[in-house]
């Protein structure tokens, strides 16, 4: 529900959906409107330009490619003109988030490159694609030599991509 109260403090209505129902109990009592759907199904339910922003937090990498595919597509379809995709996973250049997401995230079902997933929102038609490292050490590029404790250590364990559609609507 954090990112749920992010958002909604910055002036958004907000309505979550998880396919796990204990995360959806959370955010209920904490006051949100939440269901326990997958992406796909409550994206499918919307109404063509509804939304500003759709966001998928920790999703791509548990999504067949197909499935993630389907959502993007869906995104597109129920975002207004100049609303916003939001992706985030696990970045595979940091072998500890890789190695715990591989062994403990049950959920996963793939790895899936940065590349990879701002080519899919574009493929989709999202005009404006970038993808941000999030939660990396700032100081790992400035280190010479750079020790194979600090890539394992400071390398960013998570990305986003950011999508905005078109402002025409396209």
């Amino acid at each position: 529900g954090e990112w749920l109260e992010t958002l909604q403090e910055s002036g958004f209505t907000v309505q979550g959906v998880d396919s796990d129902a204990a995360q959806i109990a959370v955010c209920q009592q904490r006051g949100f409107a939440a269901q326990t759907l997958s992406a796909l199904t409550a994206l499918q339910a919307a109404p063509a330009q509804s939304y500003a922003l759709v966001s998928a937090l920790c999703l791509a990498d548990q999504l067949p490619l197909e499935a993630l595919k389907q959502v993007v597509q869906e995104a597109h379809r129920v975002l207004m003109p100049g609303g916003v995709l939001l992706l985030q996973a696990a970045h595979p250049d940091n072998m500890l988030t890789e190695a715990h997401q591989a062994v403990l995230d049950a959920t996963r079902c793939q790895q899936i490159s940065p590349t990879v997933l701002a080519f899919i929102p574009e493929y989709f038609g999202f005009e404006t694609i970038r993808t941000v490292r999030l939660h990396e050490q700032l100081g790992i590029a400035a280190q010479q030599p750079v020790g194979l404790v600090n890539v394992l250590k400071d390398a960013s364990p998570s990305f986003a991509v950011i999508a905005q559609k078109s402002t025409s609507g396209m």
